[in-house]
């Protein structure tokens, strides 16, 4: 008999910036400002967005608990009881997003993650999984395959993490379906970023690159919930 997906939705948070900025060598002082900030405001983010009203748990992996291993834990730990959303908040590359130390979620974590749902027979409830990584695209199809009921992506290298996450985020929380709220989202940001960048082919290549999908069940909405945010 299958085991009936939980009523509830959880939310694990992989956060991890690295101190990095496009290809740009900054020096160590910049690179831990950078770090430092970047993941605390993805932390104001969610809580200014009022996350804690529509997930009944919020998990935050960031550091070094941003690992391959600890998100494969929590996981498998959360969907046992919830469906497990997924954020996303790292860099990427064509094999998966980088967290704590370029540690990559890579197609060997899939397949972990596989092995779990298959070969341990444990219930595995993922939910979606939003990302703003890299490349991240390339994993759409993977992601799907391991469970998850839809998931975004970004086809080359994506310049408009800002505003997009919190644009997406906004509009999933008050009603709009994943697909809606994704791909409002990134047109929304396409039309600011056009309308700055003007003619600059730079600017516009780098805009082109940062194009994003959704595969996968684009209809799933947010429940409404109370939350204990964990770290």
């Amino acid at each position: 008999m299958e085991d009936p997906v939980p009523g509830r939705r959880s939310l694990v948070v992989f956060l991890e910036n690295g101190g990095a900025f496009g290809h740009l060598n900054l020096p160590p002082t910049l690179s831990r400002a950078l770090d430092y900030w970047s993941e605390r405001g993805a932390r104001t983010m969610l809580s200014m967005l009022g996350a804690d009203r529509h997930w009944q748990e919020i998990r935050v992996l960031e550091d070094q608990r941003a690992h391959p291993d600890e998100l494969l834990s929590t996981l498998v730990g959360i969907s046992q009881r919830a469906v497990a959303d997924l954020l996303v908040l790292t860099h990427g590359s064509p094999e998966g997003a980088l967290g704590w130390q370029g540690a990559c979620l890579d197609q060997g974590f899939l397949d972990e993650l596989q092995a779990v749902r298959v070969g341990h027979g444990l219930p595995l409830h993922l939910g979606c999984v939003y990302t703003i990584a890299c490349h991240s695209a390339h994993q759409a199809d993977a992601w799907l395959a391991v469970g998850a009921q839809a998931v975004n992506g970004v086809l080359g290298e994506n310049w408009l993490p800002v505003p997009t996450l919190p644009l997406f985020l906004a509009r999933w929380q008050k009603g709009a379906t994943f697909g809606e709220a994704a791909l409002a989202a990134h047109l929304r940001a396409l039309y600011w970023a056009r309308s700055l960048s003007g003619r600059d082919t730079t600017w516009l290549a780098r805009i082109e690159a940062s194009r994003q999908m959704v595969a996968g069940r684009q209809d799933v909405r947010l429940a409404e919930g109370r939350s204990q945010v964990g770290v």
